[in-house]
């Protein structure tokens, strides 16, 4: 059987230059699409590009079968796109092959669906989670990638065997694990930064102490809550609630006994909050929470209810008891003129009317509303005074 060796290589060669710039999409996949199946099928169309374009680029050899590299794009699918990616890579590369017909047209397509689905199966088997990390998984995996080409020997005249493995087999072979050894080793490379990069940035909007958002990252989710409250004319209340003599509680027991105590009550204003509702660590012992769909009324309900779990909660401190509460300031702002900057300004400042007022209770400030809302009574109440 008469090899186009030359052809051959250069195919090869060319496969693997297009499949190492289709992968450079794949961290902008990562970045841009939420974890789920969108993204999976995207990684899965990103492979299914690669596969389609070794095959119609591949070597046609006489009994019909196209001798390419798609093996590297759809054992790397599965390893790094999960069930969803290897299907979708399959199916399009299926697709393909069908279209390219020929004798060995159904062959290839069977071929394909096994490649997928051994290399699936080896991720899952052989690394936690089905990601493989380490060389020597990508290499025992491009080494699966090479068995479906195998059956060139089972087809082919018994003359021509020595030919076909020195000619075909042999460069195709390493051509497919080099292949999935170097770029597995890059999109592992890119799925680790890409985790990485997650982790710090949450990092950088968490308070550290008591794992609620920080300052920073109230500010910024403000926004998104602020603006569809705009377009849908609702209300958005906020909570400015300080832990009462906070700095004398450190000066008598210690600062890790502070920070304990804020740990408690941060996590106590948390099991009082709803869904979609924000709450952040501000600064100090000051805690900020925000809630969409909320009017005065509301707000000062669940302000109350949150002063009255943390007064009831026992401290233990060096084996004695100790109380411990707070002083709440709510707003509430809608319309045009919502802002955080403002809703913010007008719980503060009645939180601060809180603290002159005796502490251990909730004040609610006036909020502004818009030209077509009823104005308020213009005064500010005091709702559960201790």
């Amino acid at each position: 059987m008469p090899i186009p060796f030359e052809e051959f290589l250069f195919a090869l060669v060319n496969n693997l230059g297009v499949f190492a710039l289709l992968t450079m999409g794949y961290g902008t996949l990562l970045r841009y699409l939420s974890r789920g199946p969108l993204r999976f099928a995207g990684i899965g169309c990103l492979f299914g590009a690669g596969a389609s374009f070794a095959m119609a680029g591949g070597v046609e050899f006489p009994n019909g079968n196209i001798i390419d590299a798609r093996g590297v794009m759809l054992a790397l699918s599965g390893a790094f796109g999960g069930p969803i990616a290897a299907a979708v890579t399959a199916l399009i590369a299926s697709l393909v092959r069908l279209l390219l017909g020929g004798a060995s047209m159904l062959q290839g397509v069977a071929l394909i669906w096994i490649t997928a689905a051994t290399s699936l199966v080896f991720a899952r088997i052989v690394a936690p989670g089905g990601r493989p990390t380490r060389t020597l998984h990508f290499f025992q995996l491009g080494l699966l990638a090479c068995l479906p080409a195998t059956v060139l020997l089972c087809s082919a005249p018994i003359a021509d065997l020595p030919q076909i493995a020195l000619y075909v087999l042999l460069p195709l072979g390493a051509a497919k694990i080099f292949g999935v050894v170097v770029l597995g080793r890059f999109l592992s490379s890119a799925r680790e930064f890409l985790i990485t990069t997650q982790a710090l940035e949450r990092q950088a909007m968490l308070d550290p102490l008591t794992g609620l958002p920080n300052r920073r990252s109230l500010e910024r989710n403000s926004t998104a809550i602020i603006d569809k409250a705009r377009r849908r004319d609702e209300c958005v209340a906020a909570l400015v609630i300080d832990i009462d003599h906070f700095k004398r509680m450190n000066d008598r027991y210690g600062h890790d006994v502070g920070d304990e105590v804020l740990k408690q009550v941060a996590a106590t204003i948390v099991t009082h909050l709803r869904a979609g509702d924000a709450a952040a660590r501000y600064g100090g012992e000051e805690i900020v929470v925000l809630l969409p769909r909320t009017g005065l009324a509301e707000a000062s309900r669940v302000a109350e209810r949150i002063r009255e779990a943390i007064g009831r909660k026992v401290f233990v401190v060096n084996g004695d008891s100790c109380g411990v509460t707070v002083s709440i300031g709510v707003a509430d702002h809608r319309g045009e003129e919502l802002n955080f900057k403002s809703l913010f300004k007008a719980a503060d400042e009645a939180l601060y009317r809180a603290k002159d007022g005796g502490r251990d209770q909730v004040v609610v400030a006036e909020a502004p509303r818009d030209a077509g809302a009823s104005l308020r009574d213009g005064r500010a109440a005091l709702v559960g005074a201790s």
